[in-house]
């Protein structure tokens, strides 16, 4: 199976020299950071105009322990439909204008044979952009066939289906694994607004805890903020990756980057809000 980009040329350039070129401009935009190596990187997937120093700011992280990486998990929430399990695509290629990446065959079918809520389905991932965009980033910074990625996506923000994915991820799980959880922030109130309703969601990223998060969001919405649709828009791969970090003693998270739309787009009336975070042991 090959599954061809969706959303090259909106989200991204679809050329690979224009790509190549956007990357090395935010990259060369970053601030340095300490070398630790990331056990899971929490990233937005807007179109780049928008996350992408953030994102690169969360994937320059890996720079240095780029030997040290396998195996990918993409983790998401899709936008387009509403399922109970987990969808995974278990075999093939995923394109991108900087090549192509091999899924893990051997893990993926592992995890279809032992759980039964992941559900193979090529068509829930075909137009879903929130995997996608993770892509040229590593295709930038990890060495070229060294790695494959496992494609996840939740149908749910709910935490009974996230706690159940992270179970099956440890039971797989190598020190050459590397999680990347796939969701944006706040969505929609104006840009007055988002950077505090934002600091509140990621206390309780920041806590590792589920119920700490999932307290501070119910907080932020019974506030009423104008605009509010969301306060994560893949809350069930956060949950998932907090779960995991749980069961792996995954302790410490560290706040990368933060940034909102309106920062990019200062007459705009709405935002939406993008973090980098980093777990580590």
């Amino acid at each position: 199976m090959i599954r061809a980009p969706a959303v090259a040329g909106q989200f991204y350039p679809a050329n690979s020299k224009d790509l190549q070129q956007l990357i090395a401009e935010l990259r060369a935009q970053l601030r340095p950071l300490r070398p630790r190596r990331p056990r899971a990187l929490l990233v937005p997937h807007a179109g780049y105009h928008y996350s992408g120093l953030t994102a690169a700011q969360a994937y320059e992280q890996l720079l240095p322990f780029r030997q040290e990486i396998r195996r990918v998990v993409l983790l998401g929430v899709s936008h387009r439909q509403f399922f109970a399990e987990a969808a995974i695509y278990p075999n093939g290629e995923w394109l991108t204008p900087l090549g192509a990446v091999t899924v893990a065959e051997a893990e993926a079918r592992t995890l279809v044979r032992g759980h039964s809520f992941f559900k193979v389905d090529y068509t829930i991932h075909q137009a879903e952009h929130t995997l996608e965009v993770q892509l040229p980033f590593l295709q930038t910074i990890l060495p070229s066939s060294q790695w494959q990625i496992i494609p996840l996506l939740l149908g749910s923000p709910e935490s009974a289906p996230a706690r159940r994915v992270a179970a099956a991820l440890t039971s797989i799980w190598a020190e050459d694994f590397l999680l990347v959880i796939s969701s944006d922030l706040a969505h929609y109130p104006p840009p007055s607004l988002i950077t505090s309703i934002d600091r509140e969601t990621l206390s309780g990223i920041l806590s590792g805890k589920v119920k700490v998060l999932e307290k501070k969001i119910r907080a932020n919405e019974e506030k009423n903020y104008p605009g509010l649709e969301t306060c994560a828009c893949g809350l069930g791969a956060i949950k998932s990756g907090l779960f995991l970090a749980q069961r792996l003693s995954w302790r410490k998270k560290e706040l990368l980057h933060y940034s909102h739309s309106g920062q990019v787009d200062p007459g705009a009336t709405l935002a939406v809000g993008y973090a980098a975070v980093g777990f580590y042991e």
